[in-house]
């Protein structure tokens, strides 16, 4: 399954990456005095509506006329308010999958709506950009809104549930507004009788009531619901079903669930993702939000004329353009182009002006093309990105990730593509059928990087959920414990596809609410190792706050698991961040194929954990410097700052110019950055810190050391060229950066004492050599 928003036509893409919890309001910031001289303010954008209030059920509503059409029915004049007191506000939307799409926020309406709905753009589940009637319209007074479901894609079913909020996701002791219609098609006016009821994934009811509605003869009426607080995060499905007088009856049901809510440590860096869907319901499960698009359009030419369209060349379609900033993306233009001679003009026109608001830029594989071919397109695209902003990622993404995926792979690396992307792009690596098949493509990727695409970031960027779970907690459980084998195996970010999460009407399904809990469990976190568990059982452990958190499964039955508690009281919670501590017996683990969180463990399950990530990581690195022929100590069991340095300039002292001499030293200082990583950890866990003063010189330390590698790449690259591998390394380096951060804004001083010296050994160690790696001309 696709996201609505990738495509594997050739030329260039654009990513608009949002940090969710970046953007969220959950809380109130600290009262700051205002600056001297405040910034003029930006004209904001169209918000979206607001969600309904609770009301008295029946005390607010709408009425839409209808009238005979053929043989169903349609719209016959405006719909009519009734309740709502003060001025009142039509806005019209458009709607992807039933959620409100901030690519097209509501517009506020002039007067009141006519039978037939104005045309607005929507987005079709390809992606195509149409114009149809509009399939939803809000109408707002003051605080209260009601969205009511007319136009396009409408069936009249008698009774009908229609989203509220977007993907129906509520944080947890917080009320679900809903909206629901009853269609009347009788020349008589009907009273309907409806029933609602509410229930966990686990079939546990939390809501339920009964209320009235009367329709007039030949027309739908619609009016809000809104549910009684959720009181456990998690998936839910929500009924409605009644009759009218004349026996007439219906039902409706949509899905939806809470979420746990100011979850995430508030960071710019988050492995885990959405594409698609909306950047509220990003907000709601606390991931990263891409929005992308075709690949060329050119600004400010939003209808061009026939003759260019029948002229467009293959490989050089239609796009679309989406801006990024703090309340969401809108639309900004498109185009089609007509020749291969015109590309650097329309991608340097474009990046000159979207560069502040584009996350970044991609090219995806197209068959259209030979790898030589493709990878001339990656330089130009690249070469063009790195002459507006240096700093903007550039990524190359593989149309699959099996075994023609692979192949393609190497024969583009062999072309040198690799050196015209900061990232290897990989559009979903698969939910598991098996162990044995997702772990050998798990294996095929990591060997792509080692080979072809030395020490790129591997993104996985378009993983969708798969039909073959059947219930919520195994939904959820295989988004779970997907990204988490991904996560452990090198991959360095994970989006799931919007439509792989959600339902027709736009509601979440239960997978939505596994990645919400990846990222309020294991956001923040970094991976450690395995658990020395033999088959079936699995278990990976990550680090947070000085702590171990556990994700265990079991590949066949239930097995049980005796975890190294040392007297204390682990915490387990399931897929969707419930809590299920009935599965632990002291220190006995009952583990299923679905998996589960274990958290507030002691630091000897870090201990084991540490171990077996010691000896992967060691064996990758003896790996790598054997192929340069450089000898690792054999009695190597912890690698300390001062054997770090030394192995990392060995590395560098052996690079040279050619391949494949280049991308061993690349790797070789992957490798070592990994396993430094790991004992940095270690040690960080082992001497915890109270001390913010010394926290703050070392982070002090770490930025000056990232300001000299800078300025001397700044003076070698001039404004015409670029280093590639430099700036590759740098960004590599920076990530530590990245980590100390974090420790500080988790008062987990000592990681951030320790990710910061790190950083700051390694760009010193670093600057030297930036003479040495070649510049690329732009």
């Amino acid at each position: 399954m696709r996201s609505a928003l990738r495509f594997t036509l050739p030329g260039i893409a654009v990513l608009a990456l949002i940090s969710a919890p970046a953007l969220s309001a959950r809380k109130p910031p600290a009262r700051r005095k205002p600056p001297a001289k405040p910034a003029p303010k930006k004209p904001a954008p169209a918000k979206a509506a607001p969600a309904a209030a609770p009301l008295t059920t029946g005390a607010f509503s709408v009425t839409q006329p209808l009238a005979r059409a053929g043989d169903g029915l349609a719209p016959s004049g405006p719909p009519a308010v009734r309740g709502l007191t003060g001025a009142v506000r039509w806005m019209r939307h458009s709607h992807y999958q039933g959620a409100d799409y901030p690519l097209f926020p509501p517009v506020p309406m002039t007067g009141a709506p006519t039978a037939t709905m104005p045309g607005v753009p929507v987005l079709s589940p390809r992606g195509e950009l149409n114009l149809e009637p509009a399939r939803w319209l809000t109408v707002a007074s003051g605080t209260r809104a009601l969205t009511v479901p007319v136009g396009a894609g409408e069936t009249l079913p008698a009774v009908q549930l229609t989203p509220q909020v977007s993907g129906n996701v509520a944080p947890v002791g917080t009320r679900l507004p809903l909206g629901v219609t009853v269609t009347n098609a009788s020349g008589a006016a009907r009273n309907w009788t409806l029933t609602y009821r509410a229930q966990t994934a686990s079939g546990t009811p939390f809501a339920s009531g009964q209320f009235r509605v009367t329709a007039p003869a030949m027309s739908r009426v619609t009016t809000p619901l809104v549910l009684e607080p959720f009181s456990l995060p998690g998936s839910a499905a929500i009924t409605v079903s009644g009759k009218d007088n004349a026996g007439v009856t219906g039902s409706a049901t949509t899905g939806g669930g809470a979420v746990v809510p100011d979850q995430n440590v508030k960071t710019g860096e988050f492995p885990f993702g959405l594409v698609g869907g909306d950047l509220p319901l990003a907000e709601k499960a606390g991931v990263q939000f891409w929005a992308g698009g075709w690949p060329w359009w050119k600004p400010d030419d939003l209808t061009p004329p026939a003759s260019t369209r029948a002229e467009a060349a293959p490989g050089f379609p239609e796009g679309f353009f989406f801006q990024t900033d703090r309340l969401g993306i809108a639309p900004i233009s498109r185009a089609y182009v007509g020749s291969a001679a015109e590309q650097p003009a329309y991608s340097r026109a474009a990046m000159n002006q979207f560069k502040r608001r584009a996350g970044g830029w991609m090219v995806p594989y197209t068959a259209e093309l030979t790898p030589e071919e493709f990878a001339g397109l990656a330089r130009s695209v690249y070469s063009t990105s790195k002459s507006i902003h240096k700093d903007a990622p550039t990524l190359v993404e593989l149309p699959v990730a099996g075994t023609t995926g692979l192949e393609i792979g190497q024969g583009l690396g062999a072309s040198g593509a690799a050196l015209s992307t900061d990232a290897l792009a990989v559009r979903g690596l698969g939910v598991p059928p098996s162990d044995e098949s997702f772990q050998a493509t798990l294996e095929g990727v990591r060997t792509l990087r080692n080979t072809a695409f030395p020490a790129r970031k591997i993104w996985n960027t378009g993983e969708t959920l798969t039909g073959t779970a059947t219930g919520a907690a195994q939904q959820a459980g295989q988004v779970v414990r997907s990204s988490v084998e991904q996560i452990a195996a090198g991959v360095d970010k994970v989006f799931w596809t919007a439509p792989s999460l959600l339902a027709e009407d736009g509601s979440a399904k239960p997978g939505f609410f596994g990645l919400s809990s990846l990222s309020g469990i294991l956001g923040g976190s970094e991976y450690v190792g395995p658990m020395p568990w033999e088959a079936p059982l699995r278990g990976e452990v990550f680090q947070k706050n000085g702590a171990a958190i556990l994700v265990a499964w079991s590949t066949a039955g239930t097995r049980a698991a005796t975890l190294p508690v040392a007297g204390r009281t682990p915490l387990v919670f399931d897929p969707m961040q419930t809590r299920a501590n009935l599965l632990l017996t002291g220190a006995k683990l009952s583990v299923t194929p679905v998996p589960v969180y274990v958290t507030d463990l002691g630091r000897n399950l870090l201990t084991v954990a540490y171990g077996e990530g010691r000896k992967q990581r060691l064996q990758a690195v003896r790996a790598a410097y054997s192929d340069l022929e450089i000898p690792v100590d054999e009695n190597l069991e912890t690698l300390s700052n001062e054997e770090a340095v030394r192995l990392l300039k060995a590395a560098m002292d052996a690079y040279r110019p050619e391949a494949p001499r280049r991308g061993q030293a690349l790797n070789a200082v992957h490798h070592l950055l990994n396993l430094w990583d790991l004992e940095v950890l270690a040690r960080a866990s082992a001497r915890p810190s109270t001390d913010l003063l010394l926290t703050n010189k070392y982070l002090d330390q770490a930025n000056r050391a990232s300001a000299d590698l800078r300025v001397e790449m700044d003076y070698q690259e001039g404004t015409k060229s670029y280093q590639p591998e430099m700036r590759h390394l740098l960004n590599r380096v920076e990530d530590r950066m990245l980590q100390a951060r974090l420790g500080l804004r988790q008062k987990d001083y000592a990681l951030a004492q320790a990710h910061a010296e790190q950083m700051a050994l390694a760009a010193r160690a670093l600057v030297p050599y930036v003479k040495v790696l070649p510049t690329q001309p732009l």
